[in-house]
């Protein structure tokens, strides 16, 4: 199958298992090439080919509900300072959905620009392998810390949780849903949700749905793994989209990432790397696959992560069997421990920093882009933003609006040379206040109408120098006869980014304003537009100005 790149958003609804788009423009998926992907296997490969140590646990049987609460309250109290216990909500039987944070310093507020990564086991309640993997990892990394270099490291760098069980109810009824039957990962907002309003809404979602869906809100998780059984595999975005055909997988613009982190799990995994699985005799694909097997994931965790939050989910699917024999669980942590760790580590790479203002201040909820990329992510409260990055060369830009108007970055050019887990490189952004101007634009021109419309798209640029101009909408463009001359009355109206540097030399001049900041509430905000008004007035407007024959006013 070839892939195909599906963009990140539309309005859509689904009819008859299939999707349609209602936003009335066309959203058109583009082929993508398989050499990306294959020069990052070739690169995770030689990477990860070293022996993997592996910390010794032996996991002899599984844990009942009660046994494992009272591991992870063991583990919070011998480990205090690393380690806390807390929850994010009940099951629909009200049972606790228990989750423990593991960092350094994990007591205090987390260090700035400290990415957050989560783990989640135990979607399905009958698929249990993966929660005992979790309850290993989290004591090995609260054993481990300042012993292993790695680990003190990991912990050092990232800050991590674990949701061992996100359906109580159904590992204690041994049934796939919860204890109302429905399945947990079919429950989440997906594309029918997408739109101006994002409602995401958690009003009749499942209680722990919605209880996750409120913890991804509350943080900034830049990784996320959910572990699943019934395969040895890994998958990630898309799971269902309109873009998925029965000839095309399709991905998200983010592909290479998402293809970096799983290689990353799979190179570091006993035997995932080859695609072997042990319940299949053919080979499987690393990231997207589809099968008559494999059913479409509708309303799924892994794409709502990436949709409507900032986070990057995988789905890893660690054994066969939904529940082995206990005695094959060492064997599961010795296959799955170097790549649980590996995928934590990623977290340190591509580029990281603040978004501030002129003044320094935080800007929380700015977006922050990459060209060639439509996905954006959201500032955290204290200004944070996390990208991961494959190494290549990237234009990145800040914006921050707000009913007082609208902060841009200047677009940076960032350069990644380290692969995921190398390291981030940190880069901050100032956005600053852009400020615009409409303005009507007209003449009397000898000539067709054609001519007179190239005239004005022409001499905007040179009225203009050194701003942004937008699309500019013709309001009026008559021909008349005068005394066998054609005489075309064009109108353009036209939305101007004006130099900030510019209006700031004459703010000063005039008002000794060393800087313009955008307005903090409605009385600034009419303050700054009287000024700039006359800064627009002064400088495009003056009556005497005129551009070969071109006249200049502003728009009411």
């Amino acid at each position: 199958m070839s892939l195909c790149q599906m963009p990140l958003g539309g309005r859509w609804e689904k009819e008859d298992e299939e999707w349609r788009n209602i936003c009335g423009e066309d959203v058109e998926t583009e082929k993508i090439s398989l050499l990306g992907r294959e020069k990052i296997a070739e690169l995770c490969r030689k990477k990860f080919q070293v022996p993997k140590k592996v910390y010794g646990v032996s996991i002899p049987k599984y844990h009942t509900h009660t046994k494992l609460k009272e591991e992870i309250t063991a583990l919070s109290a011998e480990f205090s300072e690393i380690a806390v216990q807390y929850t994010i909500g009940q099951s629909v039987g009200e049972r606790d959905l228990i989750c423990l944070k593991i960092s350094e310093g994990a007591t205090k507020e987390r260090p700035l620009l400290k990415p957050q990564v989560k783990y989640i086991a135990n979607i399905h309640g009958d698929e249990v392998v993966g929660r005992e993997l979790l309850l290993a990892l989290a004591r090995a990394l609260c054993e481990q810390y300042g012993h292993d270099t790695a680990i003190t490291n990991i912990l050092e760098t990232v800050e991590i949780h674990f949701l061992f069980s996100m359906n109580p109810d159904g590992f204690v009824l041994k049934t796939r849903n919860n204890a109302n039957d429905k399945d947990l990962n079919r429950g989440f907002p997906d594309w029918a949700d997408l739109g101006p309003e994002q409602s995401q809404t958690k009003e009749g979602r499942e209680p722990e749905v919605a209880a996750v869906m409120k913890w991804i809100s509350n943080n900034s998780f830049l990784i996320s793994l959910s572990f699943h059984d019934g395969w040895t595999m890994i998958i990630f975005p898309w799971d269902d989209s309109p873009g998925c055909t029965p000839q095309d997988n399709a991905v998200c613009s983010e592909d290479s990432v998402f293809y970096a982190l799983a290689q990353t799990y799979a190179y570091n995994h006993k035997f995932m790397h080859t695609g072997r699985c042990p319940c299949h005799s053919e080979t499987l694909p690393i990231g997207n696959y589809r099968d008559e097997e494999i059913e479409v994931v509708e309303g799924g965790m892994q794409d709502y992560n990436y949709m409507f939050s900032n986070c990057m989910e995988l789905t890893v699917e660690v054994s066969c069997e939904k529940r082995p024999a206990g005695k094959t669980l060492t064997e599961h942590w010795e296959n799955n421990y170097a790549s649980m760790l590996s995928v934590i580590q990623s977290a340190d790479g591509g580029v990281k920093g603040l978004v501030v203002d002129e003044e320094g201040s935080a800007l929380p909820g700015a977006r922050v882009r990459i060209a060639g990329v439509d996905k954006e992510i959201v500032t955290t409260d204290r200004g944070e933003y996390w990208r991961l990055l494959v190494p290549g060369t990237y234009i990145v830009t800040a914006v921050s609006q707000s009913e007082y108007g609208l902060l841009e970055s200047e677009p940076t050019k960032v350069v990644i040379t380290n692969n995921l887990g190398d390291g981030a490189q940190v880069v901050h952004l100032v956005a600053k206040l852009k400020l615009a101007g409409r303005f009507l634009v007209s003449s009397f021109q000898a000539g067709n109408k054609d001519a007179a419309h190239t005239g004005g798209q022409n001499i905007l640029s040179k009225i203009f120098i050194g701003c942004d101009i937008g699309q500019p909408h013709v309001l009026k463009n008559e021909e008349h006869a005068q005394a066998s001359v054609n005489i075309c009355h064009i109108v353009f109206t036209v939305e101007v980014f004006l130099n900030s540097d510019t209006v700031v030399a004459y703010f000063k001049e005039r008002w000794g304003d060393e800087r313009i900041m955008r307005p903090a509430c409605s009385l600034d905000m009419k303050k700054l537009g009287r000024r700039l008004n006359l800064f627009l007035e002064d400088i495009y407007c003056d009556d005497k100005v005129f551009y070969s024959g071109w006249s200049v006013t502003l728009e009411n």
